[in-house]
């Protein structure tokens, strides 16, 4: 008789949570633009909904929020484009460009989520 064994299901929420807390540890706590240390937001570089990049490390950066923020003004700020593109790398960039038109549906991968979400939260704990 085989016994079954019950498996925390792992919410995507918890993983984005993740994910954000590790950007910012990765950032130094600071806008990545302007240096400020208040009311942050971890930012997608490319947008995540179905991607292969939603909780890429690379594919997030460390932004203030707020009105007239930096975070409110990336997406509308071609200066601001170019200098992310320069800051995290042409490569890099072009790279995460093309793996995030790749779909990934997360919640049919409860096991890559679960592997995901060990590896943010090992790279969060080795950081503090």
């Amino acid at each position: 008789m085989k016994t079954k064994v019950k498996v925390k299901v792992l919410k995507a929420k918890t993983v984005m949570d993740k994910w954000a807390e590790a950007v910012k540890i990765r950032d130094g706590f600071r806008c990545v633009y302007c240096g400020k240390k208040t009311n942050l937001q971890a930012h997608h570089i490319f947008k995540c909904q179905h991607s292969m990049t939603k909780y890429m490390l690379d594919n997030g950066v460390t932004l203030c929020s707020g009105p007239g923020s930096c975070h409110s003004e990336i997406e509308k700020n071609y200066e601001m484009k170019q200098w992310l593109i320069n800051y995290i790398g042409k490569a890099k960039y072009d790279e995460l460009d093309r793996l995030h038109y790749q779909p990934k549906q997360w919640s049919r991968d409860p096991v890559g989520l679960r592997e995901v979400y060990e590896s943010l939260k090992k790279f969060v704990k080795e950081a503090k």
